[in-house]
């Protein structure tokens, strides 16, 4: 009896620590040399701390933008996805091709997290990348949605289209 009684609560215990998040923490910022950012990786935090979840719903997906270079007449197609709603809330992932007149380069791809704060008419937040090239990156995101929750445009201007699947055209 003693013995089932202590392989349950075992069974319950490997349940429990299986169901909880790691201990270590992702959501920090680094610097070029490697070093932790703590201005950045404090502001990260704030936000995702007090992150709006409607405004997140609402970004939840698949976005497209489409970059030409006059100089090159190179053109970067970018797709990137927002996790917005449960339990994958605030993961990020980014796929890129670049083309010229001869072809297109390989995929680059990343990960990483995001959160906004703000209203769809106006948000702003942050996230943090990580990918072949850079380590816990961490970029400004700002803008407004579409009416039709259809279009993403920056303060920049910069436009991205929403898209069922990463590698549709809008």
């Amino acid at each position: 009896m003693r013995f089932s009684i202590m392989k349950g609560l075992a069974a319950a215990l490997v349940a429990v620590v299986a169901s909880t998040p790691a201990l270590a923490r992702e959501d920090f910022c680094l610097n070029s040399d490697g070093s932790i950012n703590k201005t950045a990786t404090k502001g990260y935090r704030k936000i995702e701390d007090n992150r709006s979840a409607g405004t997140m719903k609402r970004i939840n997906g698949i976005w497209f933008s489409q970059t030409r270079n006059p100089f090159t007449g190179q053109v970067s197609y970018l797709w990137e996805v927002y996790e917005g709603r449960g339990a994958q809330a605030g993961l990020y992932s980014y796929w890129n091709t670049v083309c010229d007149q001869i072809g297109c380069s390989r995929w680059y791809q990343g990960t990483g997290l995001w959160a906004v704060q703000g209203t769809v008419r106006r948000f702003s937040g942050m996230r943090i990348v990580s990918d072949l090239e850079r380590d816990h990156f961490c970029q400004l995101l700002d803008g407004a949605l579409s009416d039709n929750n259809s279009i993403w445009t920056t303060a920049a201007g910069a436009q991205y289209r929403r898209v069922n699947k990463v590698g549709d055209l809008p």
